[in-house]
């Protein structure tokens, strides 16, 4: 199972909590594309793809367009990798003749990509859907898109394709209609194939849970030890020992009065941890450039296991 179908997975299920929609029917693999598509009328699409729309909490899912976590660009691809092309010609006539598709088709054939003799359509609509997901960019995703599919670079391709669709003038309604066919007569979710990734994600979850918690009992047997010999340390060490607990450490950085008391205990735990490149995982949980440069200068050498036990129980409680 690669990181990029486990991202995928993961990505799902964020997606499903998020917008109120039951992640076991995985037909909604399709919705997510929907709703990550830039320039379309998605209500009007959603409406006619489904016979009985399921609800969607619309305010919140139009908010997921600004979220960071929404732009990993492998994990896109490798959920494309679950969508099959039906037998429905009727259908596929009706796209080519739209003027957005042809002349999109157009534009692939012109640039000359290095597509195998026979033109994989489940590909081709693969790749219409990944350039407009709104969090992505869009010649990443195709040189990307080339690069794992067909182990090809296509960089000149690619900026010589964009050139061409650029001149094609099209509008929200022209998009809405291309969508419209291709979700909901031309597309459909491998059901089977996805189920099967979802079980092996829950298994490898559930391993790692079982092997997180066996960790956490048998560091908390050892606590008392741990105790004792932090309470050596700073008894020899003075003053300079106490610099290290947590209130000596918020002390220190003064965080603004918007944070709550479990993200200074997050991020005491992250300063903690040993051999790891601090800036670079501040840089997910942090927004403000000038607090995450004094977190960074602030590691914990000798940590508070009190805290440390807290926080692990609350990522626990969290998963379980």
């Amino acid at each position: 199972m690669s990181q990029a179908v486990i991202n995928s997975v993961i990505l799902y299920h964020k997606f499903c909590a998020e917008v109120c929609i039951e992640s076991t029917n995985y037909q909604h693999v399709k919705t997510m594309f929907l709703l990550f598509q830039r320039n379309t009328e998605v209500k009007v699409c959603y409406d006619r793809i489904y016979d009985n729309p399921p609800y969607v909490d619309w305010e919140r899912a139009f908010r997921l367009h600004n979220i960071k976590g929404y732009n990993d660009t492998s994990a896109w691809i490798a959920l494309s990798d679950y969508v099959l092309l039906t037998d429905d010609d009727s259908a596929w006539k009706q796209l080519a003749n739209k003027g957005l598709f042809m002349h999109f088709m157009r534009c692939l054939t012109n640039a000359k990509f290095p597509f195998p003799d026979d033109l994989n359509k489940r590909d081709v609509l693969r790749l219409f859907m990944l350039l407009n997901i709104v969090n992505l960019q869009a010649i990443h995703v195709i040189e990307m898109f080339f690069s794992v599919l067909y182990n090809k670079a296509v960089h000149n391709q690619a900026l010589e394709f964009f050139s061409l669709l650029a001149d094609g003038v099209f509008d929200k309604n022209d998009r809405t209609e291309v969508l419209s066919v291709l979700l909901g007569s031309l597309l459909s979710v491998d059901i089977e194939r996805f189920s099967i990734e979802v079980e092996l994600q829950r298994n490898r979850d559930g391993m790692l849970l079982t092997v997180f918690k066996q960790k956490f009992i048998k560091a908390e047997s050892f606590r008392p030890k741990l105790r004792s010999k932090l309470r050596y340390s700073e008894l020899e060490n003075g003053v300079l020992a106490n610099l290290d607990s947590f209130r000596s450490w918020c002390d220190a950085i003064r965080f603004p009065n918007i944070f709550s008391m479990r993200q200074k205990k997050n991020l005491y735990f992250l300063m903690a941890q040993v051999d790891i490149s601090h800036p670079t995982y501040l840089n997910t949980v942090l927004n403000e450039a000038d607090l995450k440069k004094l977190v960074a200068q602030y590691p914990v050498k000798n940590p508070d296991p009190l805290i440390l036990s807290e926080v692990i129980t609350s990522c626990l409680n969290r998963i379980s």
